[in-house]
């Protein structure tokens, strides 16, 4: 009698209880997967259904309103939201301050802030000097040492 019985893997045990039996690969799959978080939530819940009974125990036990003994729960889900909201706030203040020092340095002119003494011109030529537009046949700046 138990040699007719097939030996199966759980996730393919699953999908044919289900009566799910043709799906491709990848939807059975995804199938298992959510399966699987389902199983992790009913067990988050139940945790979250345990602690409360056991708050609010310790409330009725020390005669204080039942109320109180969920406080702790309370706190802790906003606490964790609280966490959740100021880290996406920080990655996204990261991400905008790296992105306006790119911005900065893509925009910035380092070469003409620096003003060299060899920029201006120094040999005869026209060009436009300390009176205008003209032939200038030497420094522009009076107190270089080069004259042409």
């Amino acid at each position: 009698m138990i040699d007719n019985v097939l030996i199966e893997k759980p996730s393919q045990t699953l999908t044919k209880r289900m009566g799910i039996v043709n799906m491709s690969k990848q939807n059975k799959e995804a199938y298992n997967r959510g399966v699987k978080a389902a199983g992790i939530w009913r067990q988050f819940k139940k945790l979250l259904a345990n602690w409360d009974q056991r708050c609010t125990m310790w409330a009725r036990n020390h005669n204080a309103p039942e109320w109180v003994g969920r406080i702790p729960l309370v706190a802790a889900i906003l606490a964790s939201f609280t966490g959740i909201i100021a880290g996406g706030l920080f990655i996204a203040f990261i991400v905008v301050f790296i992105w306006a020092i790119a911005f900065i340095l893509q925009h910035a002119d380092i070469e003409q802030s620096v003003e060299d003494d060899d920029s201006r011109p120094h040999g005869p030529g026209y060009r436009y000097g300390q009176d205008g537009f003209g032939y200038y046949s030497g420094s522009d700046d009076i107190t270089s040492d080069r004259i042409d």
